[in-house]
């Protein structure tokens, strides 16, 4: 619905920065385009801004002190959406070296029995592999 816009916001990103969390969610294993996550992370840290911003000058602290704790609660929020990023990663990279054996050992088989290597390598994609089906 409002997909357009936060692409729109993850364009206020330098080129190069948008490639870099392009390649960083897409080894995660979701699906999105550079400019969208980039939009997303943009969105996302104005949130954590304006959301840390407006709980501590609640608090009725010293103007410097509302903007430092902002500022350290948006690195946080960062911090976190980053790790989860990763832990993703890691995940799907644990995933492909449980699997990848059996699906090797099986697409070996295939070449052994006189099949082309692509077409070993492609009817070992069973389901059970999971991403490298």
């Amino acid at each position: 619905m409002y997909e357009k816009q936060v692409e729109t916001a993850g364009r206020l990103i330098p080129r190069e920065q948008v490639r870099k969390i392009g390649s960083l969610v897409a080894a995660s294993g979701m699906d999105m385009n550079e400019e969208f996550s980039s939009g997303v992370l943009v969105v996302f840290v104005a949130a954590a801004l304006l959301l840390s911003l407006v709980a501590l000058a609640v608090l009725q602290l010293p103007l410097i002190l509302v903007i430092a704790g902002a500022l350290f609660l948006t690195i946080v929020a960062v911090g976190i959406l980053y790790q989860y990023v990763v832990l993703k990663i890691e995940d799907r990279r644990a995933q492909v070296d449980r699997i990848l054996p059996d699906y090797l050992q099986l697409a070996a088989a295939n070449v052994r029995a006189g099949m082309q290597l692509d077409r070993a390598m492609w009817y070992a994609g069973k389901p059970e592999f999971g991403i490298l089906s």
